[in-house]
Formats: C-alpha cells, structure tokens, sequence
C-alpha cells in the first residue's frame, strides 16, 4: 500500500477524544473478552498553560456491534489555527487485541474501530498501520469452516475474522493468528503536534499511544503517516 493511501485512512480521531472526554468514573477492573479515527487535533483549553486531561473511560463487557462492510477510514486534516497550544490527553480505554504472525489487531471501544498492525519485512518492531470500522453484528458469520489453519495457529473471529476474511490485505499481511484475543484496559495517550505561528497555535498530525496486554509492550500510531512502532515499558 502506498503511503499516500495510508495518510487518507485516519479521519474520525476526534471522535474518540470526544468520548473519553464525555467520560468518568475510576480505571475499570473487570476485564472481559471482547471483539471497535482518530482526529489529528485537541481543542485546547481555555488556561494560558499547556495542561494535561487525565480522563478515565468506563469499560463495558457488551461486544462491539456495527452495521457496514470494512472501509478503510480517511485521513485527518490539520484544523484551523488556535490561539493556544494543544495539550495531550491520558485516559483508559476497553480494548479487545489478538497477535498474527506478521503483526496483530486491536479494537478500540469507545470508537468501535479496529486497528489494525502489520510488520515491517526486516523490522518486526515497526511497520504498517490501517485503521477500519468493526462492522461486525450479532448474528454474521463468527468463522469460515472451510478455511482450516495450519497446526497451532488459529482462524481469527467475529470482527477480527470478519475484517481478516473480507480484506484481502489485511489477511496477507497479518497471515494467520497465533491465538486467542483477549480484552483488557489499555492506557492510551493522544498527543498532538504543531508549531506556533505569529502567536497561533498551527495544528499537525498527532500520534497516540497503545498498551498491550501481551506483556510489557506499548506502541506509538503515527498519524502523519499511517505507522506504528513498538517500545518496551
């Protein structure tokens, strides 16, 4: 895929800034299993200061449900010049991840998105990221039982399947999944980038922040060009 195709996938990112900031309550402790662009901009706060929103999204144990065929989302566009620096948003949000051989899927909750990682040829720390609706639903197709994995590796389900099956790149590029999803809190982090303009904030593509419940991993999704890389926490 070309990176500028990448760059039009990423559109809704204020939506889920929206829907954390619309949320509260403490950090959720009740993990369940389950199976969900982001804007590349904050509207900053009123404060003469950069500050930092720590927000906490309530988990919820329902199954992610959506109504269309995957369609890779549109890119995000800078927004119009502010009067004051953006600032970062920290929160905990309800994920579902799964891991494939050559990168993995999370879904995102309070969005109902699934994004997805695929690794780069000669860096498996780095590589590729896509952003689609889940557009699973009660009652759709959970497996294909005429796709039969290779011994211990697994066919994914429901949204992850269903995205996996019906995108011919996605499933070449992730290949098969080496087990189970799992659901978790994520603690997830926004920041958005830009510069300072004749005393206007000017807005750029942001980058956010994924925990992993596969260990201590976090990865950063870059906005500006639809990439993903992983450090240790």
């Amino acid at each position: 895929m070309r990176l500028s195709t990448l760059l039009t996938r990423l559109s809704p990112c204020l939506l889920l800034l929206t829907l954390i900031a619309a949320c509260g309550g403490p950090p959720p402790t009740e993990y369940v299993i389950i199976t969900s662009t982001l804007d590349g901009t904050l509207t900053p706060t009123n404060t003469p200061e950069p500050a930092v929103t720590v927000i906490v999204v309530t988990a919820t144990t329902d199954p992610a449900q959506a109504t269309s065929i995957p369609t890779l989302l549109t890119s995000p566009e800078p927004t119009e010049p502010v009067t004051e620096l953006a600032t970062p948003t920290f929160s905990q949000i309800q994920v579902a991840e799964q891991t494939f051989e050559n990168g993995r899927m999370f879904w995102l909750e309070p969005i109902d998105q699934i994004w997805v990682m695929i690794e780069g040829e000669t860096d498996k720390r780095s590589g590729v990221w896509m952003v689609f609706e889940d557009n699973f639903e009660e009652g759709d197709i959970e497996i294909d039982p005429k796709l039969v994995p290779p011994e211990g590796l697994l066919q994914p389900e429901r949204g992850f399947g269903q995205l996996w099956r019906e995108n011919p790149e996605v499933k070449t590029g992730l290949g098969w999944a080496k087990q189970g999803e799992i659901g978790h809190v994520s603690n997830y982090q926004y920041h958005p980038t830009g510069e300072v303009v004749d005393g206007e904030f000017l807005s750029e593509f942001g980058y956010h922040i994924l925990t992993s419940g596969y260990g201590n991993k976090t990865f950063r999704f870059n906005e500006i060009n639809g990439t993903w890389q992983q450090f240790e926490r």
